[in-house]
């Protein structure tokens, strides 16, 4: 029977301990990690505000800010707007400079912080009145910039004012406030057309331009405290024979441009578009001291509190019923009262979200499985493959079986027949083989 060692000493005794535990603390990671990557699933919800956050508890081994999770609301001409306020409709108008393709807006939350009212128009049509409502339509344009001294229109706003209020109590107070300034100003327009003997205006059209003082300029400007200022750019009144009668400020005053809004309703007509403005302000969620829904006390400055006699209206009232109301308002208003705003508004959106959801149990195990497996048998490949190469670069003997029968010998030393690179570096060239082999019983 031939007779070699079955076992030979090993020269990194620590190797095993270190493998195991190192392989295992490694398989810990990789299971972690995995839990982490593959333990969730992407849904798409929708979601109103646009800095919508998820917190996770692998959160505090990120090194960088998690990017959105909501997309940005592009929005393009014609599109129909809401603030948070939910006052009023707004359309977008026209783009001044596009940040989302070649005509396009992209919004992400902002505060409209920039934007203000640019310009008012109303038509009012004496036809369709009635002893409650003058039938009126009020479209505002408001502006947004960044440059309060370069203001464009972006976005418009039109609403009707035959229904009655509804909603909040900010919207019911305006809705009020809007009704009791039509009444005034339909009760003026229709004596001076009865005393006319049917040959006074009945329709009004008319733009009013104002200056812009967003709230990007401080609750302290000027143009908030003071009663804000406005131009009427253009009116037209309609007779009922057909004729026109046109007014602009941009051109020169001559005998077929003539100021056109008279003392019937110059009064009544200021009071409306204070209203109007105002309110159009409360929806962007301007508060400034001028505002007078916001601050009652200043109605006073903004309001004309008497309309004059003329000869169409020698016996109406004299007294706007919209500042007597709204000084002394009825006992069914005062539960809406005071009015306020919670900060400037933002665009009622609704934005898409991609949140992060944890699978199933069943199928967060079979995920985490299939990838704790594979990258830990690539790694463990990989970790033997690299110590095989040490060993054999530390220790020329690491890799041989000691006892075989084709040994040789040089020298008195014994050489495995299959280990060339040993005989490379002990320059032997020439073996003779051993010809008596020792046997054991």
């Amino acid at each position: 029977m031939l007779s070699y060692p079955l076992e030979r000493r090993f020269r990194w005794k620590w190797f095993p301990y270190f493998a195991l535990g190192g392989g295992f603390t490694a398989l810990v990671v990789i299971i972690v990690l995995n839990i982490s990557l593959t333990g969730y699933e992407t849904v798409t919800v929708f979601r109103s505000d646009y800095g919508t956050r998820q917190t996770h508890w692998y959160d505090s081994f990120q090194t960088k800010e998690p990017a959105p999770l909501c997309d940005t609301r592009v929005f393009n001409v014609g599109d129909a707007l809401t603030t948070n306020y939910t006052l009023f409709a707004w359309t977008l108008e026209s783009i001044t400079v596009a940040n989302a393709g070649n005509s396009g807006y992209a919004y992400n939350g902002t505060t409209l912080t920039n934007c203000d009212i640019s310009s008012l128009f109303i038509t009012g049509d004496l036809r369709s009145w009635t002893d409650k409502e003058y039938d009126i339509t009020a479209t505002t344009r408001f502006s947004i910039s960044s440059l309060p001294g370069s203001y464009s229109p972006l976005l418009g706003m039109a609403r009707s004012l035959e229904a009655g209020g509804q909603g909040d109590k900010r919207a019911i107070i305006i809705d009020w406030l809007i009704q009791v300034a039509n009444i005034d100003l339909g009760s003026r327009v229709g004596t001076a057309f009865q005393n006319s003997g049917g040959s006074n205006y009945v329709m009004v059209s008319l733009q009013v331009d104002f200056d812009q003082c967003p709230p990007s300029l401080g609750p302290n400007a000027s143009c908030g405290i003071k009663p804000p200022s406005y131009l009427v750019s253009s009116s037209t009144f309609v007779y009922p024979n057909g004729t026109l009668s046109q007014y602009s400020a941009s051109s020169p005053v001559d005998a077929t441009n003539q100021f056109n809004i008279d003392d019937d309703i110059a009064g009544p007509l200021n009071n409306i578009i204070r209203i109007i403005h105002d309110a159009a302000r409360v929806d962007l969620g301007i508060d400034s001291p001028n505002n007078l829904i916001l601050h009652s006390e200043v109605a006073n400055a903004s309001l004309v509190t008497t309309f004059p006699i003329t000869i169409l209206n020698p016996t109406n009232s004299t007294s706007a019923s919209l500042l007597l109301d709204w000084i002394n308002p009825t006992s069914a208003m005062k539960p809406y009262l005071p009015v306020n705003v919670s900060g400037e508004a933002e665009l009622q959106v609704v934005y898409l979200c991609r949140l992060q959801q944890r699978k199933a149990a069943g199928q967060l195990f079979i995920s985490v499985l299939v990838a704790t497996l594979s990258m830990f048998s690539s790694g463990w490949a990989l970790f033997l493959s690299v110590a095989t190469i040490i060993a054999k670069r530390q220790d020329t003997t690491a890799n041989i079986c000691e006892g075989h029968c084709g040994q040789w010998h040089k020298d008195g030393q014994a050489i495995n027949s299959y280990s060339s690179d040993l005989r490379r570096k002990l320059g032997q060239k020439e073996y003779e083989p051993v010809e008596n082999i020792s046997l054991e019983p």
